[in-house]
């Protein structure tokens, strides 16, 4: 991944708010994989650019209908008032978007937001490596298995 300190911060808040986006919440992930098929790397920069104002929705939104869905949906909402900084290397940050990622595409999207949820409570921290170690739980098919 390149990027550092708060770009860093703000491309990984940014993927996890962007699940919210009304329409075309699928992009940012489409353009994360080709950056890293193209160039091997997460450049970070550009897609926080790219996906700053990616139209995701405040308050409450159609698919809110369990106790579950209001957690996650408010969490996001947090999520665009709040620095939150990640704890860790980039290795660590790249290995968590790779993981998320698969999270989201599978069939756990809402379970890994409110893992994250739960990992930050009322902080302003997430350690990526205790997330990564988490996370490898959604990894049902053994992908990253290493």
């Amino acid at each position: 991944m390149e990027a550092t300190g708060e770009v860093r911060d703000q491309f990984l808040t940014m993927l996890i708010r962007t699940q919210k986006s009304v329409h075309g919440w699928r992009g940012i992930l489409k353009d994360l994989l080709s950056q890293i098929e193209s160039s091997g790397t997460i450049k970070a920069e550009i897609l926080v650019r790219k996906y700053r104002n990616a139209g995701t929705k405040k308050g409450k939104v159609a698919w809110v209908t369990y106790k579950e869905d209001k957690i996650v949906s408010d969490f996001i909402d947090k999520l665009a008032r709040f620095k939150i900084h990640f704890k860790g290397t980039n290795k660590q940050a790249a290995e968590f978007v790779l993981r998320f990622s698969l999270a989201q595409l599978g069939h756990d999207w809402e379970q890994s937001i409110l893992m994250i949820w739960e990992f930050l409570g009322n902080g302003r921290q997430l350690s990526l490596k205790s997330l990564n170690v988490e996370m490898k739980n959604f990894d049902y098919m053994k992908i990253f298995a290493f």
